[in-house]
């Protein structure tokens, strides 16, 4: 909407990459909650563990699990995307893409366009090209 262009692969790189490094973090993270917490790391078969760690072991499944997922729902509360507030998009989208007019929006889309990408729509220089009178190509 912003750009005019479609940018779903730069988004899915993104993210993927939002992905990896929450998962590297993750790790490192609970390596240095289970270090400090005393557990045994061995190469020859299992070891008994300190209470300290098993309970470490807990903590990390149990409550980082329930705090991730409680930090997830805090920001999809956020993120205003619906199926609804979609189609609004798509509708308005599609709608400039074949030309028309940034000025001819309703104030509905034009609050969900604001909503959804964060910019004012009127700020959106790409689509005021289709205000600029079409140049005449055709000659005698």
């Amino acid at each position: 909407m912003v750009t005019g262009k479609n940018r779903a692969g730069l988004f899915a790189s993104v993210m993927t990459f939002i992905n990896q490094i929450s998962q590297v973090l993750a790790s490192v993270v609970a390596g240095y909650l289970l270090d400090f917490a005393h557990f045994r790391q061995s190469a020859s078969g299992a070891v008994s563990q300190p209470q300290s760690a098993t309970d470490m072991i807990i903590f990390i499944v149990s409550g980082g699990v329930g705090f991730m997922i409680l930090l997830a729902m805090f920001f999809a509360a956020r993120f205003h995307l619906s199926k609804k507030t979609f189609k609004v998009l798509a509708q308005e989208l599609g709608r400039l893409q074949k030309g028309g007019s940034p000025k001819d929006v309703d104030p509905h889309t034009k609050a969900v366009c604001e909503d959804l990408t964060g910019v004012k729509y009127d700020s959106i220089d790409f689509w005021k090209k289709n205000d600029q009178p079409k140049a005449n190509t055709k000659t005698n």
